[in-house]
């Protein structure tokens, strides 16, 4: 049995142990190694979850339908990072979202002339699987 002496000397639980800058690296960590269950450890250790970190955990959880609504958020946010673009319009690749696909390429290509080539890639993905 433990009494109340034992208990103030166990540690503190490891939410009140750990950063939020050392769990956003162990998130870091566990989707490298594509650990869901690692994933789902720190995300409820997280006293705060942003908006990259909340889509990482959808997507290695597989709900890709909860991660595209997370990059509509974010593209609504910041317009202008074409990583957020890459990474919607991988997500819509990964719903089956093929026409939303192309005419979000193509809406990028018209609106990012610079990255024609990459955007045009994901045009021709989704032409083709159509």
């Amino acid at each position: 049995k433990l009494d109340r002496r034992d208990l103030r000397s166990l540690p503190p639980p490891l939410d009140q142990r750990c950063s939020q800058e050392t769990l956003r690296l162990l998130q870091r960590i566990y989707a490298g190694l594509d650990d869901a269950d690692g994933l789902a450890s720190v995300a409820k250790l997280r006293n705060e979850t942003s908006l990259e970190e909340r889509i990482l955990d959808s997507e290695i959880a597989g709900d890709w339908t909860q991660a595209l609504a997370c990059y509509e958020q974010l593209l609504q946010e910041r317009p202008g990072v074409m990583r957020n673009h890459f990474s919607m319009l991988r997500c819509l690749r990964n719903l089956g979202h093929i026409q939303t696909m192309l005419t979000h390429a193509e809406g990028c290509i018209a609106r990012y002339p610079r990255e024609v080539a990459s955007f045009s890639a994901f045009g021709v993905e989704a032409a083709w699987r159509l």
